[in-house]
């Protein structure tokens, strides 16, 4: 099982979808084998209106540390300043509408529901990312002598790259 840093209080998300939509809201004690996430459309909770999202439909979580209406974008880092955390391993995910991030994870196996990434951006508006792996075209996990720039190139996305710093909220 993926190690859930979100497990317990209420956290910001973005979620989108597989069919490219997005909801945002708040959610309390995030579980990917539950199969399902409620979102509640404003701070006041539930009683102001949530959202069910089976997680079958989506294709990310993103927890944030603000909800905000329009895009932002984020520093734009080389692939060299992009360092996993200690205890995590780097990754570079493809989605399979072409999207691609590069994160730090703890943990990973094909055949979960999904997985956590954490961004290598520390200016990043994620703090966590849930990806749910019917989304993904291809994960490639990095040994860590392996430099990030020669892999994207060999990805042929190295100027797509979001870092796990797309902004989603």
């Amino acid at each position: 099982m993926s190690v859930n840093p979100m497990a317990h209080g209420r956290n910001q998300v973005v979620v989108h979808f597989l069919s490219g939509g997005c909801v945002q809201g708040y959610t309390n004690g995030f579980n990917p084998m539950r199969g399902q996430l409620d979102v509640s459309l404003s701070e006041a909770g539930p009683s102001a209106g949530k959202v069910r999202v089976q997680l079958s439909n989506v294709k990310a979580v993103f927890f944030v540390k603000a909800l905000r209406t329009a895009p932002h974008d984020d520093e734009v880092l080389s692939p060299e300043a992009l360092q996993a955390k200690p205890g995590t391993r780097r990754l570079v995910v493809k989605f399979r509408d072409g999207e691609v991030i590069v994160g730090g994870t703890h943990a990973y196996s094909p055949t979960l529901t999904g997985f956590f990434i954490e961004p290598l951006n520390p200016n990043t508006n994620n703090e966590h990312i849930f990806v749910s792996r019917v989304a993904t075209d291809r994960v490639r996990l990095l040994l860590p002598e392996e430099d990030l720039g020669e892999v994207l190139t060999e990805m042929g996305v190295v100027h797509e790259v979001e870092a796990a710093s797309g902004d989603r909220g």
